[in-house]
């Protein structure tokens, strides 16, 4: 019933650019933003906000500019690496740690004998590790704030060590939590000074982490704390969507699956749509427009990759505009885009809108408008950072177009009434069932 999570990675740099290739997916991360403030894809348990809250009070202790031996690693990192590697050392085999970030690097590490650091740890840490997949709606909570504790994770950090009996870890009271944090600062600093955990497997605070920061073991009171703060949306819609998420016709809505039995935000946000404000209707007005819009350009695309791989030869616009999904969005999408520009402007995204998809805008026979949508792709390619990626085919002097080998397809487009992109749904019902807003 979940939408597919999305597994972790620890990217290179390449030439070869294989996301999205028809530029569309920053318009819809926009609106996915506009919708659920904070939320990110990746995210899935909201216990590390409580991890953050606990790392931001133990590397308190550190100067602003202070950072390990190594010159990159500064200490909410080494203090992630502690607590990644305590999970793997306590709970490794349990099952507990599935969309835990840096597992796969952290067990590799320990059964090679070595400790974590950054040449053993995720390649960009400030995106794929538990911070950088949670700093966005940490911020956005106010658990952190100007790269300090902020008023949320101050009262979750409270709550937590309440109920984890660890009084005096927050605070300068001489209970049993002041001795644990102490322990856990000075782990920061001798890894700081290393480059790397300093810890025996015997160590005491293994256990500890695992013990009270597991991302499947959120307290009663701390999860209270984190409904709280996950209902409180200055600007967006997150509330209005959670609280309809849990409810009984929310819990059906998300029932109605694909084919592939993955999660239909489609479903999900007409039931939304019935319950909505005017302001959250129109939003999701906007996303359906777009995610139509969207599913003509995708599907033509794919069903031009198609007939290249099935062909095995160069193949020409007219060639490729003799597909139905071609001729078929040739029609429609300059009429979309001209109703999508109009909605979008409300938001501030007409412009981009205008600027991504011109020139695939204009109506023209099915012909001309295949070569407009696969220059459309070399030119969305020519932008990615840092220099640019390699199309997905070759163009010839001719004008016809050979599919790289690396790109060939076996299936045509998709050809589903069902989005393209993914607006938030999954996380928030991994962060409900984890929370205990629903079973």
């Amino acid at each position: 019933m979940f939408s597919p999570l999305l597994s972790e990675l620890d990217p290179k740099q390449s030439q070869e650019g294989s996301i999205d290739p028809l530029g569309m997916y920053a318009m819809a991360d926009a609106l996915a933003v506009r919708l659920a403030p904070g939320i990110r894809e990746r995210q899935s348990r909201p216990r590390f906000l409580s991890a953050m809250a606990v790392s931001f009070a133990v590397c308190s202790a550190f100067d602003d500019e202070r950072v390990a031996t190594d010159e990159v690693s500064e200490p909410w990192q080494v203090f992630e690496w502690y607590v990644v590697e305590g999970l793997i050392r306590v709970l490794g085999t349990s099952g507990r740690l599935s969309r835990v970030p840096g597992t796969d690097k952290a067990t590799v590490a320990i059964r090679d004998g070595v400790p974590l650091s950054a040449s053993r740890y995720l390649k960009t840490p400030r995106v794929f590790g538990f911070h950088g997949v949670y700093r966005t709606l940490a911020r956005e909570l106010g658990v952190e704030t100007l790269d300090r504790l902020g008023e949320t994770g101050y009262e979750i950090l409270s709550v937590w060590a309440e109920e984890q009996g660890l009084q005096g870890f927050h605070d300068s009271t001489k209970g049993p939590g002041y001795q644990w944090r102490r322990s856990l600062v000075d782990a920061v600093e001798e890894g700081l000074a290393k480059g790397h955990t300093c810890r025996s497997a015997g160590w005491e605070g293994w256990r500890f982490l695992a013990d009270h920061l597991a991302p499947d073991a959120t307290g009663k009171k701390e999860g209270k704390v984190l409904v709280q703060a996950l209902l409180r949306d200055g600007e967006g819609f997150r509330r209005p969507v959670i609280e309809y998420l849990v409810s009984p016709n929310g819990q059906e809505a998300l029932s109605q699956t694909q084919p592939d039995d993955s999660l239909s935000e489609k479903a999900f946000h007409n039931g939304l749509r019935r319950a909505a404000g005017d302001a959250l209707r129109y939003l999701l007005d906007t996303i359906q427009a777009y995610e139509r819009f969207s599913r003509l350009l995708q599907d033509a695309f794919d069903d031009c990759l198609y007939e290249m791989s099935q062909n095995k030869r160069r193949l020409s616009p007219r060639d490729l505009g003799a597909c139905k999904s071609v001729e078929r969005a040739s029609q429609r999408v300059p009429e979309q885009f001209e109703h999508l520009l109009e909605m979008l402007a409300p938001y501030g995204l007409g412009l981009r809108f205008q600027e991504t998809f011109q020139d695939v805008s204009e109506r023209q026979s099915s012909e001309v408008w295949a070569a407009s949508l696969l220059e459309h792709h070399r030119r969305v390619q020519r932008g990615k950072p840092p220099n640019g990626k390699a199309p997905w085919f070759e163009r010839f002097d001719d004008g016809t177009y050979l599919i790289r080998p690396a790109y060939t397809k076996d299936e045509p487009g998709l050809h589903k009434d069902e989005y393209v992109h993914y607006y938030r749904t999954g996380p928030l019902l991994s962060f409900a069932h984890d929370l205990g807003m629903v079973k």
